[in-house]
């Protein structure tokens, strides 16, 4: 069998992926070159392992991701999870960022930069409320009670759509102390 051939060519075969070639069966045709069957076997062996190796990390994230629902008393694993931070660049160049997990994964393309617009000076609480609140009121819709736009905030029509704020986050991080939360 398969198991055989695996041996053969000299590979270790972790006892998952010998248990799985095991039960296969190879025929050969008689023209087959035995490099050719070696080179087939390496590669069957190199995906089994791969897809072991995929499960694996799979089965570690849904793992920490409950440890998380346990831990916080979530009613759920959080699948999605939003950190908040604030940059500052100087007084004037204020900027939060918000990173995206997804099922234990950062999601790079839902990340986004908020440049703080209505505070004055470093005023990470007042920078923090912004940036949370420009970030529900997207996914509103703009139709959030109070969610008004600033003097600074483009007019209703000039305002893109982001389907990165239709998914509502299980869990919110935000870094800093007490006062942003």
């Amino acid at each position: 069998g398969l198991a055989a051939v695996v041996d053969r060519v000299g590979h270790q075969v972790p006892q998952g992926l010998r248990d799985a070639v095991e039960h296969t069966d190879v025929e050969l045709d008689v023209r087959t070159d035995r490099d050719e069957v070696d080179v087939l076997a390496r590669r069957r062996g190199d995906l089994a392992h791969e897809r072991l190796r995929e499960e694996r990390t799979r089965e570690r994230r849904l793992g920490a991701l409950t440890a998380l629902e346990s831990t916080l008393g979530l009613e759920n694993p959080p699948m999605r999870i939003e950190g908040f931070d604030i940059s500052n660049l100087g007084a004037e160049n204020i900027v939060a960022s918000m990173v995206v997990f997804e099922g234990g994964v950062p999601k790079k393309s839902d990340y986004r930069k908020f440049a703080i617009r209505s505070t004055a000076g470093q005023d990470d609480v007042g920078s923090m409320h912004e940036a949370l609140f420009r970030r529900f009121a997207a996914a509103a819709g703009d139709t959030a009670a109070g969610a008004t736009p600033t003097e600074h905030d483009p007019p209703p029509a000039e305002r893109s759509y982001d389907p990165s704020f239709e998914a509502v986050p299980d869990l919110i991080l935000i870094d800093g102390g007490k006062g942003q939360l």
